[in-house]
Order: structure tokens, then sequence, then C-alpha cells
């Protein structure tokens, strides 16, 4: 059996409710108007006397005078009062008959006219949206009408429309710049390989420096595809498990290379979140490293842990080259670096630490600091 359409369905809703409201109405008034109309000629000619004032208990004891003054008895008249009450009586219920299938018809047509204006409402906001696809991502409805919930619906289709035309660019560019990064190393690495090869006898030096070459080149690929699976893996985290973030960032504090900074560090004795432990650790690995490494010889790094206890706060501050607001707003961009290139990275350290905070229901806030530098905010709920 096919499936009806929208507008049949609605037509049939429609036309079924007009048609029960009318018939509900017209037999109550039919009720209602038989009701006042009796059976019986007589018990209606005696009530007739009693309205009309007479001085009579029934209309048994009047009489009544034609145009000739002749008198005869006002009973005579019961078969007539009977035939008005058949004919009343007999139109009501014709008229009923009549009503039925006329409002069952009208009731139809308003049902099916109705449901086609909405429908067709509905069936322009379905053109334009075929009109949308991966390459034509910018088509927006822009629905005209009146403000109601179609209209609604329109402009969150179109909202939902900016975020994934947002969404397929960012992805594009993501593909885009981890597919350079990743080519950088294996260009690397043929470079390489090509010197060697081309090399008649190659010295055991030239062979070691060729192999701590393309030993470089695969480290950088290494940390690009661990970036980029870290990336992968925020998106579904299981946040059950209660971590305190005290040994996790003082670990990494001592793994970073800090040796030349003038390092302080203001934590308490423990810090509980909820989380998974092996991606808060690379967030506190990522923080500290990218502030030592982005640093001055003698520069400061400041480093603290704090709890209001709602939310713990990890916040790393460190001097180093002077950035506006636009390229610290770029920072948490996948690939995106800035400053000096020659500095070891992968420009994915500041996006993995947002990605890993937002996922654990928590922000990653980044600002300038006064005299250069980064300071970086990372806010977690601790309940």
């Amino acid at each position: 059996m096919a499936p009806r359409s929208l507008r049949t369905r609605m037509a049939l809703t429609w036309g079924i409710a007009f048609f029960v409201m009318g018939m509900v109405t017209v037999l109550s008034i039919g009720l209602i108007t038989l009701s006042y109309v009796l059976d019986d000629p007589t018990e209606a000619a005696d009530r007739l006397v009693e309205e009309l004032g007479f001085e009579a208990d029934s209309i048994e004891e009047l009489t009544l005078s034609d145009r000739a003054g002749n008198e005869i008895e006002a009973s005579r008249t019961l078969p007539v009062i009977q035939s008005v009450v058949d004919r009343t009586r007999a139109d009501i219920a014709r008229i009923i008959r009549i009503l039925i299938p006329s409002w069952a018809v009208i009731a139809g047509v308003g049902g099916w006219w109705l449901a086609g204006r909405e429908v067709r409402r509905i069936t322009s906001i379905t053109n334009l949206a075929r009109q949308v696809s991966a390459e034509r991502l910018d088509a927006r409805i822009e629905f005209e009408g009146p403000e109601d919930e179609l209209k609604d619906l329109a402009h969150e289709f179109d909202v939902m429309m900016e975020r994934l035309e947002h969404a397929f660019a960012a992805q594009r560019q993501f593909a885009s710049s981890a597919s350079h990064e990743l080519r950088t190393p294996l260009t690397v690495i043929r470079t390489e390989l090509d010197v060697a090869l081309d090399t008649p006898n190659p010295t055991p030096a030239e062979l070691a420096e060729m192999a701590e070459g393309i030993r470089e080149a695969i480290d950088r690929s290494e940390r690009v595809i661990d970036g980029l699976l870290v990336l992968a893996r925020t998106g579904i985290i299981e946040r059950s498990e209660s971590v305190d973030l005290v040994p996790i960032v003082t670990e990494a504090l001592e793994q970073a290379p800090t040796d030349d900074l003038i390092v302080t560090v203001d934590t308490p004795q423990a810090l509980v979140v909820h989380g998974d432990r092996s991606l808060l650790d690379r967030l506190a690995r990522n923080l500290v490293t990218n502030a030592a490494i982005h640093n001055h010889d003698g520069g400061a790094f400041t480093l603290k842990l704090t709890s209001d206890g709602s939310v713990a706060s990890l916040t790393v501050a460190n001097s180093g080259d002077l950035l506006d607001a636009a390229t610290v707003g770029r920072l948490g961009e996948p690939f995106f670096r800035a400053g000096d290139r020659t500095v070891p990275g992968t420009g994915l350290g500041v996006a993995v630490v947002r990605s890993i905070a937002e996922a654990h229901g928590g922000s990653l806030s980044l600002s300038p600091r006064a005299g250069g530098g980064l300071v970086a905010t990372v806010v977690l709920p601790s309940r």
C-alpha cells in the first residue's frame, strides 16, 4: 500500500475534525428543536391554552368562531395541529439528512484546501533544502512568512547549515594542513635517501647524518599522527575516573625543558577532577612543554593550580615574543604556528589542549602576557 502524502493525512485529519464538530452542532440544534415540538397535539394545544392565559383547563373547554360567526369546538383543530407537528418534525429530519453529506463535502474540501496551504510552505522549504549539498553549503532558505513554527524550522535549518558550512571549511583546512605536515617529513626522508643513493661511497659519518635526519623526520611524523589521534579520541570520553591534577602537572613540569627558566609553581596538596587520566596527562604536558619551548633563555615560567570548589583552573604563563590578539585567537587552530618556525613542534599542541578541555566539559582561554609571551588557562569541572 502506497503511503499517503502529508497533505492527504492533514486533509483527512482536519476534514474529520470539521465534520464531527459540524455534526455535533447540527444534531444538538436539531434535538433541542425537536424537544420543543411535542408528539401529542392535545398536549401541545393545552400548553397553548395555558400560555395564552385563557380561562379554561384544556382545549376541550374552548370554542372558536369562524368568519360567519358560527361557533365550533376548538378541539376540532387538533388534526391540523397534528399535521403541522408532523410536517415540522419531518422538515427537521430532512434538513439534518441533507446537511450530513453536504457538511461532509464542505469539511473535506475545506480540509484539503487548508492542508494545501500549509503543505505548499513545507514544499518550498523542502525544495530549497534539496539545493544544499557538500559543494553548495552556502545555500540558505531565508523563508519569508508568518512568525510560526514553520518559519522557526526554516531559521533553525539556516543556522544548522551555517554551522555545517564552517565545519566543512574547517575540515578541508584541517585535511590540507595535516597532509602538508605529514608530507614535510616524508620529503626529508626522500631527500636524505636520494643523497645517500647518489653518493658512490658514503662514509660512516655521512650515513650516520642521513640516519639522524630520517630519525628526526620519523619522530615528527609520529608526533603529528599522535596529535591527530588525540584530536579524534577526545570526541567521546568517560569522565567517571577521579584524577588528581597535582601529580600530573608536577610530572609534566619535571619532564619539560625548564632548566634555563625562572620557574614559579603554586599548587595545592591535591586537586581532584573527573575524567580520562591519560588525556589529562597529555593536556598538562602540552601546556607545560609549549610554555617552556616558546620562551626565552632566563625567561619567566609560572604554573598555578587553583579550585573554587566547583571548577579547577590550571594557568600556565610564559615570557616570549610579543603576540597580538589576532594571533592569540588562532593559536587553538590545528597546525597554526606563530613566531619562530625553527622551534620544534607540529602546531597541534594547543589544539589538543583545547579539544581535551572541551571533551571534559571545560574550556581553554588564551591571552597575551604583558611584556611578551602567553597566558593559557584551562578550566575543568571538579564535581
